[in-house]
């Protein structure tokens, strides 16, 4: 696993124009799952996209992970 950050300009604007788009047409190759726990709710989502040698050497799947937390305590 790599991690694209902000130093990785090119790289990084590559993987988010293969995972930009509408839930919709990621619904095949999107999980997402609600998670409760200290007094919280949070969700996970991850979107994967194939891709080929130009993002990276080797590289098969770019994904994206995202979570929202929601406080749900006092």
């Amino acid at each position: 696993m790599l991690i694209l950050k902000e130093d990785q300009p090119l790289a990084r604007q590559a993987a988010q124009a293969l995972l930009s788009g509408t839930d919709t047409e990621f619904a095949d190759r999107m999980h997402t799952a609600d998670d409760r726990g200290h007094g919280r709710t949070e969700r996970r989502t991850l979107r994967v996209a194939a891709c080929d040698d130009t993002l990276f050497p080797g590289a098969r799947q770019v994904f994206r992970s995202t979570s929202m937390p929601e406080v749900t305590g006092p």
